[in-house]
Order: structure tokens, then C-alpha cells, then sequence
């Protein structure tokens, strides 16, 4: 399924996007990793679901900080 950026989701519907359950989804939003609109029922833009994720990778110089050579 696709969505646009601005494609306002519930909270079941990010869980079924993030695989997930949504108690994990009320958690992030209750700790602020993940933004959501002041509706009822809750709901969160999918971009902000897209920020989120990617806040969770590691950047992409991962790799040139724990480099081998600087760990002896």
C-alpha cells in the first residue's frame, strides 16, 4: 500500500505499517519519537511514521566511526 506524505494514519494503522503492536505505537508518541495530530481518535501524519524510522537506522558513517584500527 502507498501513502503520501501528508496521508493522516490512526494508530492501528501505523502499527499494521511498522509491524507492530499499537501499545508500541503509544508509547513512542507518549516519549515524543513520534508526533501526533491533537485528533480523536489519535492519528499520525505518514511522514512523521517516515521520520521515525529513519531516526532508528544508523547513519550512513556508521561504519568510518567504529572503524577496527581505532579499537586497539
Amino acid at each position: 500500500m502507498y501513502y503520501f506524505a501528508d496521508t493522516e494514519l490512526t494508530v492501528p494503522d501505523v502499527a499494521k505499517v511498522l509491524d507492530c503492536n499499537t501499545t508500541y505505537i503509544y508509547r513512542a508518541i507518549k516519549k515524543q519519537r513520534i508526533k501526533a495530530l491533537d485528533t480523536v481518535p489519535t492519528k499520525v501524519r505518514f511522514d512523521e511514521v517516515q521520520n521515525y524510522v529513519q531516526s532508528l537506522l544508523p547513519t550512513s558513517d556508521w561504519k568510518t566511526i567504529f572503524q577496527p584500527e581505532q579499537m586497539a
